[in-house]
């Protein structure tokens, strides 16, 4: 037996009902993952105008889709702790300093329009 769940959020992302559908099979034949009435509450829900002849369809493709998901969970459930390390890292090295401590500061201040004491001054840009 398998579960899929389901969450239906509304605008401001609170859920509003979790549905769990599971998938059973008895003598080789697959149930339905979705009922009708499930499929009736959650079209309430959403605010939509279903009639009984949609209601049919609706039910079909959801199951369908309802499948496929299960069998992507169950897809990425085998290989979810495959993969431990990072395929990709960052290559790192020490920095190193190749100059003397305020070897080029004498030279700015020296070069600079207006300072005040050991800071230079800069128009506002706004």
């Amino acid at each position: 037996m398998s579960f899929v769940t389901f969450y239906f959020m509304n605008f401001i992302n609170f859920p509003l009902l979790t549905c769990y559908f599971y998938r059973e099979t008895c003598r080789g034949i697959v149930n339905s993952m979705i009922h009708r009435d499930e499929v009736k509450k959650l079209a309430e829900l959403a605010l939509l105008a279903v009639d009984d002849s949609e209601l049919d369809t609706l039910t079909k493709e959801m199951d369908s889709i309802l499948e496929y998901i299960s069998e992507i969970n169950s897809f990425t459930a085998d290989i979810k702790n495959e993969r431990k390390k990072p395929l990709l890292y960052n290559v790192m090295r020490e920095d190193e300093v190749t100059n003397k401590e305020s070897e080029y500061t004498e030279r700015i201040m020296k070069e600079m329009p207006s300072t005040d004491g050991q800071y230079l001054k800069v128009k506002k840009i706004l």
